[in-house]
Parts: C-alpha cells; sequence; structure tokens
C-alpha cells in the first residue's frame, strides 16, 4: 500500500504491529493502513498519525469488543524497514537510553553489540526489562540513530515505565525496529 494521507508521509512497508492473547492462544494483528480498524479474536486496534512539522505523531487506539478477557503482549506503533541514514548500518551511531537510574545510558556503533557487565541473565533482566535479543539494541523511551542524516524516535509518555525503541544490530527490519510498548506484567517481558 503506498498512500500519503498526511502529505509527506510515506506509509509503503510501515505497519504497527500488536500481540495479544486470549488464553493460553496468542495472536498477532498487523495494521497496514492509518485510521482503518482491524479486528481479530475480540481486539479491535485503529492506527492513527498525526504530522506537524517534522516530527510524526503515532499511537494505537486497542479495544476489547469481546466477552474474553485479552493480556496484551507487546504495540509496536511503528514497525518499518531501516531509514536511510546516508551510511550503512555499521556505521550508524545509536543513543541507547537506561530503563532505570543505575542503568547505563550512551551512544555507540549500532553493531558492537549489547553492553552487559557482568553479561549475566540477572544483570540483564535488571537493566533491560524486556525480553532480551542478542541482534537487537533496546532503548528505553527514546533513542537517536546518527550516521550522515539522524532520527530522533520515542514516546511522549513514560507512564507505564515498559516503552522501548528496538533496533536492529544489522539494520534490517527481520523482528526489530519498532517503538514497542511492553504489557506483558511479568519480569523480562
Amino acid at each position: 500500500m503506498n498512500e500519503r494521507p498526511f502529505g509527506s508521509v510515506d506509509l509503503e512497508k510501515k505497519a504497527a504491529v500488536v500481540r495479544f492473547r486470549v488464553g493460553e492462544t496468542a495472536h498477532t494483528l498487523r495494521l497496514e493502513s492509518p485510521d482503518r480498524p482491524v479486528s481479530a479474536h475480540g481486539l479491535e486496534a485503529v492506527w492513527r498519525w498525526r504530522e506537524g512539522g517534522e516530527a510524526i505523531l503515532a499511537w494505537v487506539e486497542l479495544h476489547n469488543k469481546g466477552s474474553a478477557p485479552l493480556h496484551l503482549e507487546t504495540a509496536d506503533v511503528l514497525s518499518a524497514p531501516p531509514p536511510d541514514l546516508g551510511a550503512p548500518p555499521e556505521r550508524w551511531s545509536v543513543y541507547q537510553n537506561g530503563w532505570i537510574s543505575w542503568t547505563p545510558t550512551f551512544a555507540r556503533r549500532l553493531d558492537d553489540g549489547l553492553y552487559t557487565d557482568p553479561g549475566t541473565d540477572a544483570y540483564r533482566m535488571m537493566h533491560q526489562p524486556h525480553p532480551v535479543d542478542r541482534e537487537v539494541v533496546a532503548s528505553e523511551w527514546v533513542t537517536v540513530l546518527a550516521a550522515e542524516r539522524s532520527l530522533l524516535a520515542g514516546f511522549i509518555t513514560m507512564s507505564d515505565q515498559l516503552a522501548e525503541v528496538r533496533v536492529r544490530r544489522d539494520g534490517s527490519r527481520r523482528g526489530g525496529g519498532a517503538p514497542r510498548r511492553n504489557s506483558s506484567g511479568r519480569p523480562g517481558g
């Protein structure tokens, strides 16, 4: 789909993705067009966009239209191919924001790997509260990708403290590259 409903926003290959459970059964909703409700298994989702200057505000509205309780796992507000920053991903710098006051916050090359010290599962659970994927750099609430050009991506609210921006270390779209809201209520996910 190649729509541009808000002027310069090119929605080709972009989507919002919602993962949820009904009982023990996992489901995924993929929203590929803004302002068009998508429903499955009692959950209705609508992807919204607003443009303002050089910024884009995007969000997902979720409504349980069924009678069964739903358990929201994640809501990827924007799942997209890597942006054109004027250089290949191995030359990108990424700002990684920490989760809590004693969690490391720094900028580094995207392909430098994950910072963990001492690198144990317990340490990662304490400093990276989301499921660990060694191929993804996860930044809490906000990140900046920079090369010849830069991109700031993040959330305007931290009310639930489980929002992250995920970028695959190889710059690809596979399973990462999304502002994500985690809601499992379980440690680490």
